[in-house]
């Protein structure tokens, strides 16, 4: 890929430019604070990606117009190609290409340095063109981690939405066994706890006991259901002098309630009135109500004490049926234990830190081999990504590197990303950040990348244009215009 023309108009400081990426591979973008260097990078990356980091919303886009402007457009040559993107909504023809997911990293050298592991991971599974093969997956966790073929069956329709889906399947499936042997056990799982478990027997039912109790339970039922009887007969017979008027139904030729008079020695039928009825059953109910017989209270009593004796009961039945099911439980136990054993390696091995890890590791040194190169030919310090996606910087991680530190290693990564990936394009920002040693150190790097990229910019702030060899082109920008190109841009 390579960049040979950017012409821009009204956008950030930027009113007029239009930038000429020939006669060499290696140009600098020089200026004071704000002269207009960082518009420049940005309008390249508008310009090819549609993003940019002084907005987050398309909306917003007709914020980077520049102030007093109208409209604005970018408009870029490459590759033989004239593309362009309107400022204020975004489109253009640039929307018309793909261009290589590489690309972002080398507009941006910052961005792989400051992305989480799992962002890199990704990138780094396309950049090393790693393919996920179900089978190459399947044979993994068979052969390294012994996992069975039918565990495998379930987490292959996962892997089709990534290595993250089918560990958390894993995840979830390990869950389920470890609530499965609580359920078991009654117990909280733990990896030593269930290897050792085995049901607890301490307890044994004596059966002479058992037999009593069954005896006992039901000897007390039958108490309570005879004095149940009894206080019924009691209540009746105590109340019926109030509540046996006879019996009673109604007239079939008119609304009159006839009783079978039942009060007296010889049967008679009569007439009883609504209010002789009321005050009858009334009467009776009262009665029945203020009777407390003896029976009432040891059937009470009754009552407690064989609810008591089903209780103990209970217990020895419960008892009793572990006994019997110990042999069943204990299997059932260690079934879902070597479940979760099984699941959670699965998941271990499905992890970021897993087989991904394990694939990219295999994978990692061409671009190690890259970063090498870097260090020596700088005399930086060397830089290495490791399978879980860290990045070391003389065996310290970069995040407790110096700014400086820092920006080296972001540099010697998107280069080696450059170079892996065929794009040939590195835009390196901040380049003053280096001491003096260190920016000779850069300068005689970029020849050497001049060999085998096409397009590398070196953008930093300098109080003049600096002094470097003829092989580098030096564009020198004050209040956003390239003053060794403004007759040409006129």
């Amino acid at each position: 890929m390579n960049i040979e023309t950017v012409e821009i108009d009204n956008f950030l400081r930027i009113g007029r430019m239009r930038l000429e990426l020939t006669g060499g591979s290696v140009h600098m973008i020089c200026g004071h604070n704000e002269a207009g260097k960082t518009s420049l990078q940005e309008a390249i990356r508008f310009c090819l990606l549609g993003e940019t980091s002084r907005v987050k919303l398309k909306g917003d886009y007709k914020l980077m117009v520049k102030d007093g402007a109208a409209s604005g457009l970018v408009r870029m040559t490459v590759d033989g190609r004239r593309i362009e993107r309107d400022i204020q909504t975004g489109r253009g023809s640039a929307e018309d290409h793909t261009w290589p997911d590489a690309l972002e990293y080398l507009l941006d050298a910052t961005r792989y340095g400051w992305q989480d592991d799992k962002a890199r991971r990704k990138f780094m599974f396309g950049l090393l063109r790693i393919t996920i093969s179900q089978e190459e997956v399947r044979k993994r966790l068979r052969q390294d981690h012994a996992i069975p073929d039918h565990m495998a069956d379930t987490i292959m329709p996962m892997l089709k939405a990534g290595f993250d889906a089918a560990h958390r399947y894993c995840k979830e499936q390990t869950s389920e066994a470890r609530g499965g042997w609580k359920a078991t056990t009654g117990e909280n799982y733990g990896a030593q706890k269930a290897k050792d478990w085995t049901p607890d027997l301490s307890k044994e039912v004596d059966v002479l006991d058992y037999t009593r109790s069954l005896a006992e339970y039901a000897k007390l039922q039958n108490k309570v259901e005879a004095l149940a009887e009894e206080v019924g007969r009691t209540k009746g017979a105590k109340s019926g002098d109030f509540m046996a008027l006879g019996q009673i139904f109604n007239c079939p030729n008119c609304d009159a309630r006839i009783c079978i008079d039942r009060l007296h020695n010889h049967k008679q039928i009569r007439v009883v009135t609504k209010e002789e009825e009321a005050r009858t059953l009334a009467e009776a109910q009262l009665m029945a109500d203020e009777i407390e017989p003896p029976s009432v209270a040891a059937l009470e009593s009754a009552r407690a004490e064989r609810d008591k004796a089903a209780v103990a009961l209970d217990a020895m039945k419960e008892i009793q049926a572990r006994t019997e099911g110990a042999t069943e439980l204990y299997n059932q136990a260690q079934a879902y234990h070597q479940q979760v054993q099984m699941w959670d390696t699965a998941a271990t091995a499905l992890a970021p830190t897993g087989i991904p890890s394990e694939m990219i590791a295999e994978k990692l040194k061409p671009l190690n081999d890259r970063l090498r190169e870097t260090a020596m030919q700088t005399g930086w310090p060397q830089v290495s990504v490791t399978p879980d996606m860290k990045i070391m910087v003389d065996n310290r991680i970069f995040q407790l590197q110096s700014e400086s530190a820092q920006w080296r290693a972001q540099a010697a990564i998107a280069e080696a990303i450059s170079f892996i990936s065929g794009v040939g394009i590195l835009v390196l920002d901040r380049v003053d950040v280096l001491d003096i040693k260190n920016r000779v150190a850069l300068i005689k790097w970029a020849l050497k990348m001049g060999e085998h990229h096409n397009n590398v910019l070196l953008i930093g702030t300098f109080k003049e244009p600096p002094k470097v060899p003829a092989a580098i082109t030096v564009h020198w920008l004050e209040d956003g215009k390239l003053i060794n190109q403004e007759a040409e841009a006129a």
